[in-house]
C-alpha cells in the first residue's frame, strides 16, 4: 500500500512540474488572437498598453475615439489586407514622442507639427487670422506584422493625424473663436502630414517600411456626432501623396440630412410615423448615418421607448425588422432598442444583404 501512495506522489510531482513548465513556456510565446469575423485583422497578444493611450483618453471625445480606430483599420485594409498581416499599436510613438509632435515647431522641437508661438495663421475666411493657433492636436498608430514574420518586427505603419478645425482665442479676457476653412484646413493638414511622414523615415523600425497617414477633423455638424476622415496619402519608398477624402456623419432628422438624402430621409421619417403610431406612450426615435461621396454607407437607429410588457417589445423589435428593408439594402443598418433606459434588443443587417440579424437581450 505504501509503494503505491509513494508512486503516486512521484507521479503527480511530475505532472506539476510539467505543467508549470509548459505554462512559462505559453506565457514566454506571443498569442496571436483569431478575428471574430471575416475580413478583421487579428491583433498580437499578450496585450501592451500604449503609453499614449491616457492622453488620447484625455483629449478625444468618445465619439471620436471609436471613429478614429475604426477609420484607422477601414482605409489600413486598401493597403495592409487583414489575409497577410497581423495588428497591434504603439509600437513607435511614444508618450513623449507624442507630445513633441503636438508641440509648436521652434529651434529646440524642429518636428513640432504647430505653427511656431507668436505666428498669425490665416482662417481662409476673409481676413481673419489665428495667433498661436493649435491645429494638430493627436496622433493615433496603428501597427502591422506581416504573418510570416516570426520576429514581429514592423512590417508597415498607419496613422491618424488629428486636427482641430476650431480654434479658441483668449486676449486680455475675452475669447474669440474661429473656424477654419476647409482648403485652408486641408493645406496646412496635408503639408504637417509630409513633415510627419519625413520625422517616421529617421526611426531605423519604419525608416524603409510602407507608411499610411489618415488626417481626422474633430469638427462635426452636431456635438452628439463624431468628426470625419479628410484625407490621407500612403507613402512607400520616396513616393506618394495625400488625397482628399468626403465624409460626415449626419443626424437624422435634420435639414442637413434632407438636403444630402432625401430618399433616406423620407423613409426614416416614414419609419418614424410607423413606430410611433405603434404604441399608446411615446417612443423617441432618432438616427445617425455616415455618408462617404455623399452615399449613405451606414446608419445607426436609436429607439426609446418605456415598454410595460415583454410581449408588446418583441412585437416592436419584429416590427422594427419589416420597417428596415424599406431603406436602400446598401446602407449598413444597426437598430438598438431601449426600453426603461436598458438596451433590450439589437437588429443589423449588413450592406448588400437581405439577411437581418436580431439579438434579444433579457
Amino acid at each position: 500500500m505504501r509503494k503505491k501512495i509513494m508512486l503516486w506522489i512521484m507521479i503527480l510531482t511530475m505532472i506539476s512540474i510539467t505543467g508549470c513548465k509548459n505554462n512559462e513556456d505559453e506565457i514566454d510565446k506571443e498569442i496571436i488572437l483569431t478575428e471574430t469575423n471575416k475580413g478583421e485583422y487579428a491583433y498580437v497578444i499578450p496585450y501592451e498598453a500604449t503609453d499614449t493611450r491616457n492622453y488620447h483618453g484625455t483629449y478625444q471625445s468618445r465619439h471620436d475615439i471609436i471613429e478614429i480606430g475604426s477609420g484607422l483599420e477601414r482605409y489600413s485594409k486598401a493597403y495592409f489586407n487583414p489575409d497577410d498581416y497581423y495588428a497591434l499599436e504603439g509600437k513607435i510613438i511614444t508618450r513623449d514622442i507624442l507630445l513633441t509632435l503636438v508641440a509648436r515647431e521652434s529651434e529646440t522641437n524642429a518636428q513640432g507639427l504647430n505653427p511656431s508661438k507668436g505666428s498669425s495663421f490665416k482662417t481662409g475666411n476673409g481676413n481673419d487670422e489665428v495667433v498661436d493657433a493649435v491645429i494638430v492636436t493627436d496622433v493615433f498608430e496603428l501597427d502591422f506584422i506581416e504573418k510570416d514574420n516570426q520576429d514581429l518586427t514592423v512590417d508597415g505603419i498607419t496613422l491618424a493625424m488629428i486636427v482641430n478645425k476650431r480654434q479658441t482665442v483668449n486676449i486680455n479676457g475675452i475669447t474669440k473663436e474661429y473656424t477654419l476653412s476647409d482648403d485652408r484646413l486641408w493645406e496646412f493638414a496635408s503639408n504637417a502630414g509630409r513633415k510627419l511622414e519625413s520625422y517616421l523615415r529617421t526611426f531605423e523600425q519604419v525608416a524603409d517600411k510602407p507608411i499610411y497617414i489618415l488626417i481626422y477633423s474633430t469638427a462635426s455638424s452636431d456635438e452628439t456626432l463624431a468628426g470625419q476622415y479628410i484625407g490621407g496619402g500612403y507613402f512607400e519608398g520616396r513616393s506618394g501623396q495625400f488625397d482628399r477624402f468626403d465624409e460626415k456623419w449626419v443626424l437624422i432628422p435634420t435639414s442637413e440630412a434632407s438636403a444630402i438624402d432625401s430618399d433616406t430621409y423620407n423613409k426614416f421619417l416614414n419609419m418614424k410615423r410607423a413606430i410611433t403610431a405603434f404604441l399608446p406612450e411615446s417612443v423617441n426615435i432618432i438616427a445617425e448615418a455616415k455618408y462617404v461621396n455623399n452615399e449613405a454607407e451606414i446608419m445607426k437607429i436609436k429607439i426609446r421607448l418605456q415598454g410595460k410588457t415583454y410581449a408588446e417589445v418583441r412585437a416592436l423589435t419584429q416590427y422594427t425588422v419589416q420597417l428596415i428593408r424599406d431603406f436602400n439594402d446598401q446602407i449598413h443598418i444597426i437598430v438598438t432598442i431601449d426600453s426603461n433606459d436598458e438596451i433590450i434588443a439589437i437588429i443589423e443587417r449588413q450592406s448588400n444583404s437581405e439577411d437581418i440579424s436580431t439579438t434579444y437581450i433579457n
